[in-house]
């Protein structure tokens, strides 16, 4: 024995690492009563001349102490008889313990010791009581134990596996003899002088049959022989926590197997420097361990991969899954001379009555070979010829093109979902590189895509249009199958207690989504967080409410998505689940920068980056993270540091998923006009081309969604006023639509309206007028947003104007005001229903209701102070105030009050701003108006503003102000 053999195991945060442990190398405490007894002796013989007795275990002389742990205390002593240094292991007292059950524990011990004879267990000499206290004499070991040898220095992996076999054929000896150690750690294998390893510290060992606990006689002796008797009380845990097997600290019974785990917890420790259960208490490691989570080995370790999955067999959660026996295990471990362990691995299983071993046992059983069978009914030919032929019935445009795109992205899908199921099995099964615990996750996360996978495909196989439009996008959506091998993702779906069955709903809502059933996706996804809540799944209620504001975010209405999200945020933060959390917080900030909260919207992209940072290496959580800070920085006007993002947005997407996915074509159309509103059209120009040409190879050129790309191209044409080519792009998207959707398909009302500005800018009045009538009809049709409706009454407005007919235009933008009235649309139409009630009481003028006129530029003026720097620039503020104070001016009676409002205009004009030229021309008109006021007298001041009027226009400008000024008496 050594003095290191009953060392505490410590359980603390520096525990983790062999190296945090090296201040465990101090030696035991000593035995206070052997001491003072000693103590007593020496003193009596100076005092009265007489020779010191000697301290005495029996017939053993004690020397001095070498360990103390909290069964007992190990001394060395000197064995007269037989002249041979031993060490004496004497059970300590304790006032907690029963002194039979500690009586029983180490007769335990001798008795199964003495039943071995084998080179690699310590040698038990002797076994008797001292002063009603049981002793053990065994062969005295001078070496260190197995964890100080580690500590000493660094060990190459082959020293250490040569080593822990040889431990381990110590343990196959002891199962051989029907004996469990059951607190099998380094610290019980030491080292002699001879080099040889020995396992030591049996004191927690018994018999593999179960036996009742015996009663005990008065004179204290045991009835029954101590080795047939079963200690452990109910909720008494024995063995050290850290090396512990899952069976034990779920308080089950023990056999071998549980032997095993240990011995591959300490090896797993040895190889790799830290033990395999995460923790920094007791209790978190008794819960790591219970659960079998396991952290996977380091990716570069130069440990054989056989070895590797020897090992994390051995620490499966389930014993059946372990190696069947010891001599098993050591089988896979051995370097050398692997054909005597395979015979004596089939003996030793004849021995235990645990059933016939052969060596054919070793080899992995045929169990992962295919799994077809499993996708059978829901992807194979029959499927993608049913939705071939739906995609074909439903009349979409290029809908063979689609149906041949849709279908192999399905088969790439179901391809990569049975590699991932035959990995999980293998990884398990064969490998034995994850606990059992981890592969029912995994599994679990698999039937959750193929529930996906099911419900897409039975929905594509009675596709309308629209469906057939949307399919390509949703194929190319589908629940990453690499979450499924997510080591963290799957052990936190471990520690959640969630129903299967509300997994696959919430599976079959993903499904619908994609699909385009948003109704439907809407509903479940309603159901699935009241049955959640209702069962206490916190982080299944998390995914659902996700899904509820991805729906809202697809009919546009962010207000009730952003309250989603955050109802999301918060559960999966108290759910710990920050896969969840942090796609949540990604998803909020863009509602919160649609709503212009720039403010809360940065801060929500910053806290969706800080968690996708702390998760590591997660790709289409970094991709969407990053895009939501393209948004927000772009509602920001940091217009720079959006593109920036969004440019690094495309990279990966063309990276990651390549030319052909419609999810690049998307990244390239969202820079591309960004670069637009900013004026870089000719980059735009290039963007939009790059994304036309990835959906015509995804759809065919002529689908709709090539369309769309058509539609914002000549978006960015008009907004250069390169008008020709403007309506060259919206004629031919025009062609596109109506040929693939008819003439009142929703897509066509951005191109009528499109149209009709550009008719009206030109003096068109008659085609501004058609395509105005156009739109209108459209707005009744399904699929057509709320927001579309007020643009469409804004341009109505501008015609009947530019057509003298204001008393439509009155009504138009009366009706204008009361459609964004609402809740969803009040936030997002806030300067343009300033402009609006502005527009109202131009018309009200022309048709000389002036009584009204104020009134209504009072309350627009109300309205524009309740706008914030976050929902509208200062230059835009400015310009909306300026026009406000130059019509208030205009409908004065008295001189001094057009004076007085002009003066205001311009006094109320923020100094060191930037503003557009639209901003210029009306400060330029306050100017020119105050000018006309002063005149009669105070020339001088007049003749100044009326010069500095015109000085900071262009010459458009320049030439809207003097047609302006035409229609003024000056």
């Amino acid at each position: 024995m050594s003095a290191f053999d009953t060392q505490p195991e410590c359980l603390d945060d520096h525990s983790q690492t062999l190296h945090s442990q090296r201040v465990w190398k101090a030696a035991g405490k000593q035995d206070l009563d052997f001491d003072s007894q000693r103590l007593r002796n020496r003193l009596r013989a100076k005092m009265f001349g007489v020779d010191a007795s000697p301290v005495k275990i029996g017939r053993f002389t004690v020397l001095e102490t070498v360990g103390s742990g909290g069964m007992g205390v190990v001394y060395a002593a000197y064995d007269e008889e037989l002249d041979r240094r031993v060490a004496v292991k004497l059970l300590r007292s304790s006032r907690e313990e029963d002194a039979s059950v500690g009586k029983g524990r180490l007769q335990r011990e001798a008795q199964a010791l003495a039943k071995l004879s084998h080179p690699n267990v310590v040698q038990v000499y002797e076994v008797g009581t001292f002063d009603e206290r049981v002793f053990l004499a065994m062969e005295f070991l001078e070496g260190p134990n197995f964890r100080t040898w580690l500590l000493d220095e660094p060990r190459s992996w082959r020293e250490v596996l040569h080593h822990f076999v040889k431990a381990g054929e110590g343990l196959a000896a002891a199962h051989r003899e029907g004996i469990i150690h059951r607190d099998f750690k380094p610290a019980n294998v030491l080292f002699g002088s001879d080099g040889r390893v020995r396992v030591v510290d049996f004191g927690l060992a018994r018999a593999s049959e179960h036996a009742r606990v015996p009663q005990v006689s008065p004179s204290g002796e045991f009835k029954e022989r101590a080795f047939a008797i079963e200690l452990t009380q109910t909720g008494e845990i024995m063995g050290t926590p850290a090396y512990m097997s899952p069976e034990q600290a779920r308080y089950e019974g023990v056999d071998a197997r549980s032997d095993q785990y240990s011995f591959c917890v300490a090896l797993y420790e040895a190889m790799f420097g830290r033990r395999p259960h995460e923790g920094s208490s007791t209790a978190e490691v008794l819960i790591a361990v219970s659960r079998g989570e396991v952290i996977p080995p380091p990716r570069n370790s130069k440990v054989p991969a056989r070895v590797i999955r020897a090992i994390m067999r051995g620490l499966s959660v389930d014993p059946s899954e372990r190696f069947p026996t010891m001599e098993a295990l050591l089988v896979e471990l051995s370097l050398q001379d692997r054909t005597r362990w395979r015979w004596l691995g089939a003996g030793a299983v004849a021995l235990t009555g645990l059933g016939l071993y052969a060596s054919t046992a070793l080899v992995a059983e045929p169990r992962c070979q295919s799994f077809e069978a499993e996708l059978a009914g829901q992807w194979g030919p029959e499927q993608a010829a049913a939705i071939e032929e739906a995609f074909v019935d439903s009349g979409a445009a290029q809908a063979r093109n689609v149906a041949a795109h849709v279908n192999a992205r399905l088969s790439d899908y179901a391809s990569e979902w049975l590699d991932a199921r035959r990995d999980t099995c293998e990884a398990y099964s064969v490998r034995h590189e994850q606990s059992a615990r981890i592969h029912d996750q995994r599994f679990a996360c698999l039937l959750e895509r193929k529930v996906e996978l099911a419900t897409i495909v039975s929905v594509f196989a009675s596709a309308d249009q629209a469906m057939v439009e949307q399919a390509p996008r949703g194929v190319a959506e589908l629940s990453s199958l690499d979450d499924c091998s997510d080591f963290q993702r799957m052990r936190a779906a471990a520690e959640a207690v969630e129903s299967n069955e509300l997994r696959a709903r919430l599976a079959e809502v993903r499904a619908q989504y994609k699909a385009g059933l948003y109704d439907q996706a809407l509903a479940g996804a309603d159901s699935v967080v009241e049955a959640a809540r209702v069962q206490g799944a916190p982080r299944i209620e998390a995914q659902a409410r996700l899904q509820q504001a991805l729906v809202q975010e697809q009919r546009r209405t962010y207000q009730r998505a952003a309250e989603m999200a955050e109802d999301a945020i918060d559960l999966a933060e108290a759910a710990k689940d920050d896969s969840v959390a942090a796609r949540a917080w990604s998803r909020f900030a863009r509602y919160q920068a649609q709503l212009n909260q720039t403010k809360l919207a940065d801060l929500s992209a910053r806290r969706a980056m800080a968690k996708v940072r702390r998760l590591g290496d997660r790709s289409t959580l970094l991709l969407e993270a990053r895009e939501s800070q393209a948004l927000t920085a772009w509602r920001a006007q940091r217009y720079d540091e959006a593109i920036d993002d969004q440019i690094a947005v495309v990279r990966h997407y063309n990276e990651q998923h390549g030319g052909d996915d419609p999810r690049t074509a998307d990244a390239e159309r969202r820079l591309a006009n960004m670069l637009s509103d900013v004026g870089r059209h000719e980059e735009a120009q290039v963007r939009y081309e790059r994304a036309r040409q990835v959906l015509a190879r995804a759809y065919g050129p002529d689908h709709p969604m090539v369309a769309h790309v058509m539609v914002d191209a000549a978006i960015d044409f008009r907004a250069a006023n390169e008008l020709e080519d403007a309506r060259k792009g919206f004629l031919e998207a025009e062609r596109v639509f109506v040929a693939a959707q008819g003439s009142m398909a929703p897509a066509l009302l951005s191109i009528h309206k499109s149209l009709g500005a550009i008719a009206l800018v030109e003096g068109d009045l008659e085609e501004a007028k058609f395509r105005t009538e156009q739109s209108s009809a459209l707005l009744d049709e399904p699929g057509v947003s709320a927001i579309d409706r007020p643009d469409v009454l804004g341009l109505k407005a501008k015609v009947a104007e530019r057509r003298g007919e204001y008393e439509d235009m009155v009504e138009a933008y009366r009706q204008y005001l009361a459609m964004t009235q609402s809740d969803n649309l009040v936030e997002l139409y806030r300067s343009e229903r300033i402009i609006a009630r502005v527009n109202v009481s131009v018309g009200l003028r022309q048709l000389g209701q002036h009584s009204r006129v104020e009134a209504e530029l009072r309350q627009a003026m109300a309205e524009l102070d309740e706008v914030s720097d976050d929902q509208a620039d200062p230059g835009t503020k400015a310009k909306l105030r300026g026009n406000i104070w130059l019509l208030l001016g205009d409908c004065k009676k008295s001189r001094s009050d057009r004076i007085d409002a002009y003066r205001q205009g311009l006094d109320g004009w923020p100094e060191n701003i930037q503003t557009d030229e639209e901003a210029h021309l009306v400060r330029a008109k306050l100017r020119l108006a105050l000018a006309e006021q002063l005149r009669p007298t105070e020339p001088e001041r007049a003749e100044d503003l009326a010069q500095g009027a015109r000085s900071s226009l262009n010459e458009a400008s320049r030439a809207e102000l003097d047609d302006w000024l035409s229609g003024r008496a000056f």
